[in-house]
């Protein structure tokens, strides 16, 4: 034997089938010139730059003679052994090929462990960019921890080391830590979490005693009836526990509250497929947008991508993106308002409500009818009011299925033209007098006792009819008009 090569099952099989297969040359190991330990260097660096794989049957090993056609293809003549990556992938291959194969024993089976290992960690740290990506956060990504930090609490991980049982960076701690202590099962046990891995990372084996745990009891009552943000704020204000806090607090970003974040979005995750949703999207949303502990979140955000890896998002992070290769829904239409002439009735046939996410690249600046509309907008006006006049008046509930269904696709109707003007703002307006003719307008079909004259009458019609997709909420004199997207990730928060 004079040569190894790595190939895939699916390259044996073609190489067992049809005789022969192209190589690549500069990924032959030369084994008669080199030391085993080189031997086992280059099997690594090799697997490293070929495509990661999941299971112990993606790959095999051969040994050939140096023997080539054109110095490229392989016969299989001259394939003088066939070496699995493991034992187990072995006892799978013997079950699955030809029984006339004579499948060796697994060599190299620690350098494949070593690869998986190695593969692993690289998915942690695409896990962090993606986890970044889907949480869009503001800020370009960068790693905010060392690689060595990372790769050796993956390693404690994997070999079960407790975080009791060793002294080392308190990150380490943090990634490799699980809780066994009876700490109370609510948002405030994050924050004992916090004590008790800080004090591992300086060698004690538990927080009990410290002045961080006496204030946390004596609070506990107080502190558990707040949210978790509240809990982080009272933290971050008192003096009692000063010390401990400043021991985690590097140039102004709160490590302890970033620390007690991620815990919470570890435990949330843990058994979930999306981040929608989810108590982690929420807690993105309610501190983003009391705007007190964003860095601290981003540094949480890094963390929960580190500890799960690229595997945990890629479903989600794929659907925020929208893929090339994924298949592209119908495109929309409006189609134009059907009117009956007999009956003169209108039957409004419009596109469903499409995503009500920000569009900042629309510019209309007028609100449109539908596309191929015969209708004047005056004509369409007075016959949306006469319709819910008619329906108002005969009880919707006791109407047949058609009318009600009628009356839905009005209010469906003008909620896309309130959702128009939301794209056109860039997700928010405020109910102004300049815009209030026009909003009165759009309402108008939904006020049938009387005519829409005041903003806080505007206001309400939205709140009735529409607080599923729209925000509104008072501003001095005003309110302030907002978009609340079904797609966002941290929507309801």
């Amino acid at each position: 034997m004079n040569n190894l090569y790595i190939l895939t099952k699916q390259e044996f099989t073609s190489l067992y089938r049809f005789g022969q297969i192209p190589i690549i040359i500069n990924k032959v190991i030369e084994v008669d010139s080199i030391s085993k330990e080189s031997v086992e260097k280059k099997i690594f660096e090799i697997f490293m730059d070929l495509p990661y794989f999941v299971g112990d049957e993606e790959y095999l090993i051969i040994g050939f003679e140096n023997k080539l056609i054109n110095d490229l293809w392989l016969e299989i003549e001259n394939v003088t052994e066939i070496i699995p990556l493991t034992k187990a992938a072995k006892n799978s291959f013997q079950m699955k090929f030809d029984t006339k194969l004579d499948f060796k024993d697994a060599r190299f089976e620690s350098i494949i462990h070593k690869v998986e290992e190695q593969i692993d960690i690289q998915e942690r740290y695409r896990g962090a960019k993606a986890f970044w990506n889907l949480c869009q956060v503001k800020s370009e990504y960068e790693p905010l921890l060392k690689n060595e930090l990372i790769e050796s609490s993956y390693n404690k991980r994997i070999n079960a080391v407790k975080s009791s049982a060793f002294t080392d960076d308190f990150f380490i701690h943090l990634l490799a830590y699980d809780r066994y202590e009876f700490f109370p099962n609510s948002e405030l046990g994050y924050f004992y979490d916090i004590g008790e891995i800080f004090a591992h990372s300086k060698g004690k084996t538990s927080f009990i005693g410290s002045s961080f745990h006496s204030f946390l009891e004596s609070n506990k009552q107080a502190l558990s009836e707040k949210s978790f943000v509240q809990i982080a704020q009272v933290i971050s204000e008192s003096d009692e526990v000063i010390k401990f806090t400043e021991q985690l607090t590097s140039e102004g970003l709160k490590q302890y509250i970033a620390s007690a974040i991620f815990l919470k979005f570890k435990d949330d995750l843990a058994e979930r497929d999306t981040i929608k949703d989810s108590a982690t999207g929420k807690l993105i949303g309610e501190i983003r947008k009391d705007k007190q502990f964003v860095n601290e979140l981003n540094l949480a955000i890094y963390l929960t991508g580190i500890f799960f890896g690229y595997q945990k998002f890629y479903d989600d992070l794929y659907e925020l993106v929208d893929l090339k290769i994924f298949k592209k829904k119908p495109k929309e239409s409006k189609k134009e308002i059907k009117v009956e002439k007999k009956q003169d009735k209108i039957k409004p046939d419009l596109e469903s409500i499409a995503s009500t996410s920000v569009k900042p690249d629309i510019t209309t600046s007028e609100i449109e009818l539908p596309e191929n509309s015969q209708l004047s907008e005056q004509k369409w006006r007075n016959e949306v009011n006469e319709k819910v006049v008619v329906e108002e008046k005969s009880n919707l509930k006791d109407q047949n299925p058609s009318s009600t269904n009628e009356y839905s696709e009005i209010k469906k109707q003008i909620l896309e033209m309130l959702l128009k003007i939301l794209d056109e703002e860039k997700g928010s307006f405020e109910i102004k007098t300049d815009r209030l003719n026009k909003l009165k307008r759009i309402l108008s079909p939904l006020s049938v006792e009387k005519k829409i004259s005041k903003k806080d009458e505007v206001a309400q019609i939205i709140k009735e009819n529409f607080l599923h997709k729209i925000n509104i909420k008072p501003k001095g004199k005003g309110y302030i008009v907002s978009l609340k997207s079904g797609n966002d990730l941290f929507a309801n928060a």
